[in-house]
């Protein structure tokens, strides 16, 4: 038995180094598959029993394993739809049958139906376990919302001479005029939104009337019943402000009614008086007394230029523009009105053990009793990682390592091959002995 096992022990390397250079092989063809784990090959020996007169080669044992938690480098591609887990966790996909599985290669994109798929096919799940589905087809609107508020931040210039108001212009009065300058010291125009989501366009004028007083109107541009165009003025309202320049009256919030653009008006419910009904119009609050940390108004007068800042809630209808990702798996959806709505949360997963996974064929791994049990969240809770946008795990397979390790299996084999043909040479002295 002794050449015997020789040879087959030199078969045995062979096959073992064999095992070797297939593994290699997968590594160096997923180099560049994103979220690819590589083959690492382990070898053992096979011992026979042996005596000490008598000695019994054996051979070597491989196995497979899979570097599965060691995490690959990060390239940047710029698309929103690749995402990259930076820490421990894994995707959770879904293939077309429902079956569940888990990943590490995030390039997900949209298909016809709007779900969220990877290159491999796998649907990608949101932390409920439900398949992510992103809705915007060039007929899907958001709608628009109406205008609820106006938050103004202005400084009038303190040192403008007051305009006396009134008709008497030979006593060096001048009545308001939208369309004479010389009537008010600032004009300045905040965009809302009406109940449709149109646009509105609100034009405020400041002007100086005394010391420390100063008149605020607001008119918008609309038509009459009889379609003609008119400036309807909604608001004529007196300020006044203390020594420092911060507003002193009014303290409360002011309210204008702004007509909507394309809504008829309502017939009101028996008894009811609202004015918004009556008149086609939505209430709009006015804030421009808030104060800061060091008690300053948001509206001042003090000696320095017009400032004017307003922002108002609401927005026009938008289409949709794309999705991406936050960096605590927040899937978002931009649309063109600037709109950014949250639909969902990225769905993760992880074991206890993940190096113990099963490979499937499309990047993704299967959870068996032997990796222990799972644990599901999203990223950025608890041990899991957080999500990078717009980069892609690459393979951590190293194509130096690789080839390094396929010159090395390459000699090992060799070096079996001899054996065996040693054993073969000694077999055939042996058969000629006797000739």
């Amino acid at each position: 038995m002794g050449i015997y096992g020789m040879m087959r022990t030199g078969v045995a390397g062979m096959n073992a180094q064999a095992n070797r250079l297939t593994g290699v092989a997968d590594n160096v063809a997923n180099v560049s598959t994103a979220g690819y784990k590589r083959t690492d090959t382990q070898f053992s020996d096979l011992v026979m029993p042996s005596t000490r007169n008598a000695y019994q080669s054996g051979g070597v044992m491989t196995t497979v394993r899979h570097d599965i938690s060691m995490q690959g480098a990060g390239r940047g591609t710029g698309k929103p739809g690749d995402i990259m887990l930076e820490g421990n966790g894994f995707f959770r996909v879904q293939d077309e049958s429902g079956t569940e599985y888990l990943t590490r290669a995030g390039s997900f994109q949209r298909n016809g139906q709007g779900y969220l798929q990877n290159a491999g096919g796998f649907y990608l799940l949101d932390e409920t376990g439900k398949r992510v589905m992103i809705k915007g087809g060039a007929g899907e609107l958001l709608q628009g919302t109406a205008t609820t508020k106006i938050d103004l931040t202005a400084n009038l210039q303190s040192d403008k001479t007051a305009i006396k108001r009134g008709d008497d212009e030979d006593n060096g009065e001048i009545p308001f005029s939208t369309t004479n300058e010389k009537s008010y010291h600032l004009k300045k125009s905040a965009t809302v939104y009406d109940k449709q989501g149109t646009a509105v366009s609100v034009d405020f004028y400041y002007t100086k009337t005394a010391d420390n007083t100063w008149e605020m109107r607001a008119c918008v541009n609309t038509k009459d019943e009889n379609g003609k165009p008119i400036v309807k003025q909604l608001l004529n309202q007196p300020l006044t402000f203390d020594t420092k320049g911060n507003i002193a009256t009014p303290k409360e919030k002011l309210t204008i009614h702004v007509p909507n653009v394309n809504n008829p008006a309502v017939d009101p419910k028996p008894g009811e008086k609202d004015p918004d009904i009556l008149n086609n119009t939505f209430p709009v609050t006015i804030n421009m007394a808030g104060t800061d940390n060091n008690g300053k108004t948001s509206m001042t007068q003090i000696g320095a230029n017009f400032t004017f800042d307003a922002e108002a809630d609401g927005y026009a209808p938008g289409t949709y523009k794309g999705f991406s990702f936050g960096a605590n798996g927040e899937i978002q959806v931009s649309y063109s009105n600037s709109q950014v709505r949250q639909i969902g949360i990225v769905g993760l997963s992880t074991v206890t053990a993940p190096d113990s996974l099963i490979p499937i064929t499309g990047t993704v791994f299967q959870a068996v009793p032997e990796a222990g049990g799972q644990t599901f969240g999203h990223p950025g809770e608890g041990t899991f990682g957080v999500l990078r946008s717009g980069m892609l795990e690459e393979s951590n397979a190293d194509i130096g390592d690789e080839l390094t390790d396929m010159i090395e299996a390459q000699r090992n084999y060799t070096a079996n091959s001899k054996v065996f043909q040693t054993g073969s040479e000694v077999m055939d002295v042996i058969v000629n002995l006797k000739r």
